[in-house]
């Protein structure tokens, strides 16, 4: 089972990403997330909540092991040069 964290962006260490990823139905409109592209299907898998960039302009990261791909399922590493902040869109009014 995925759990949500909601450590410092800057402090995530070495944990294994299994305890990290974010679930995409259960992110939130307008938040901020750390993102990697899949190493196998290049889809954008975020796995933690990240401040903002006007929050905080430069954020520690580490390299992230055990990060499984929500759309095919890869287990891939990622190095911290591969992870980007993106901004989940706004909820779009019925």
């Amino acid at each position: 089972m995925v759990a949500e964290s909601y450590r410092r962006a800057d402090d995530f260490g070495d944990m294994r990403i299994m305890e990290l990823q974010m679930p995409t139905n259960k992110m939130k409109p307008g938040q901020w997330y750390f993102v990697v592209e899949c190493a196998k299907c290049d889809e954008a898998i975020p796995f933690l909540e990240a401040p903002s960039p006007e929050d905080e302009p430069q954020v520690k990261q580490r390299q992230i092991a055990d990060l499984k791909c929500p759309s095919c399922g890869h287990v891939g590493t990622y190095a911290p040069a591969l992870m980007y902040r993106d901004q989940a869109p706004e909820r779009k009014a019925p």
